[in-house]
């Protein structure tokens, strides 16, 4: 679902850009994602 978001939706929600995102290890990525509900 994250691939939907613009980039500004993005960092409103993660609060972080998507390279920082994505270098994060999968168990925190899924863990940021259930926290917006996203996941």
């Amino acid at each position: 679902m994250q691939f939907y978001l613009s980039s500004a939706e993005f960092r409103e929600k993660f609060r972080m850009t998507r390279a920082a995102f994505y270098s994060l290890p999968k168990w925190k990525q899924n863990k940021l994602k259930s926290g917006v509900q996203l996941f």
